[in-house]
C-alpha cells in the first residue's frame, strides 16, 4: 500500500462529488486502511478497462463495471511521474 501512495504527488486530491466530493491522499490511505482490516467489502475483478486516452500530464479512462453494466469516466492527473489528482465522472 506504501509503494501504492509513494506514486501520488503530495497535494493529491481525489475527486468524485457523488461518492463523497473531494479527498485527500491522507484520507484514501486510511480508508484503504480499513478495507484491509474488513470494515468495507471490496470486490476483485470488478471492473474492465476499455479505453484509454492519453493526453498532457494526463490520461482518461472508460472502464466498465461488470456486474451492472454501467460504463464510468476517470480522469488523471499528472505532475512529473505521480498521479496528482483523479476525478471520477459518473454517476
Amino acid at each position: 500500500m506504501d509503494d501504492l501512495f509513494s506514486l501520488y504527488t503530495d497535494d493529491f486530491v481525489y475527486n468524485h462529488k457523488v461518492n463523497g466530493g473531494t479527498n485527500t491522499k491522507e484520507h484514501l490511505y486510511n480508508t484503504i486502511k480499513n478495507l484491509k482490516i474488513g470494515r468495507y467489502k471490496g470486490a476483485e475483478g470488478r471492473y474492465s478497462i476499455l479505453n484509454v486516452i492519453p493526453g498532457f500530464n494526463a490520461a482518461a479512462v472508460e472502464r466498465l463495471e461488470i456486474e451492472s453494466g454501467v460504463k464510468h469516466l476517470v480522469m488523471f492527473a499528472f505532475k512529473g511521474l505521480q498521479a496528482s489528482k483523479i476525478i471520477e465522472y459518473w454517476k
